[in-house]
């Protein structure tokens, strides 16, 4: 019962922070808007890269929404994440652009054919099957235009993601973090 108290509320923060964050940026006045796809290298920690696509949506100049997917599978093991970011970027000078903004992070393990018959377990083992975790955060990251001639745009970005727990005695506590390398390419719409 307290496992799931807890994860309802985690579930509940991720979107209150999701609306609001979204929310400050659909308030904003719409002067343009853009569309890129592109490849994305995520740090996890530990130094290892995991590949997989993003989207980002720019309502308008200044103004931005990413949404990440990656994923990995070994042995029965399969893990599956996102991430959606939304804020806001300005120009450092030239082709140099500075991100900020919040972010939720959603992560999905499950194991495959743990046992051999799921329908005889009792709730407690069934969650060995599976587990999903959300953790609102922050951003920062930074921007580099390389091409932004007429409608098209390719960008080259690297964003640092970080999900605090709490702090303790002044020491601030991460849940976690992710860095993350993207190359995109997307036009005005």
């Amino acid at each position: 019962m307290v496992k799931n108290n807890l994860k309802t509320k985690k579930i509940i923060e991720a979107l209150i922070f999701g609306a609001l964050t979204l929310g400050w940026i659909w308030a904003l006045p719409l002067s343009a808007a853009g569309l890129s796809v592109g490849l994305i290298a995520v740090e996890e920690g530990g130094d290892q890269f995991r590949p997989g696509a993003t989207a980002v949506l720019r309502p308008w100049d200044g103004a931005f929404l990413d949404l990440s997917l990656w994923g990995r599978e070994y042995g029965k093991v399969v893990e599956r994440s996102g991430l959606l970011a939304a804020g806001g970027e300005a120009q450092v000078k030239g082709i140099l652009y500075i991100r900020f903004g919040g972010s939720i992070l959603a992560e999905s393990t499950r194991i495959k054919e743990a046992k051999t018959n799921p329908d005889s377990l009792t709730d407690s083992e069934k969650s060995d099957f599976s587990e999903t975790s959300y953790a609102p955060g922050f951003m920062v990251g930074s921007s580099l235009k390389i091409l932004n001639s007429g409608p098209i745009q390719v960008e080259a970005q690297w964003n640092s993601h970080v999900y605090p727990a709490g702090v303790a005695g002044g020491l601030f506590l991460a849940h976690g973090r992710r860095q993350t390398f993207t190359i995109l390419g997307g036009i005005d719409l």
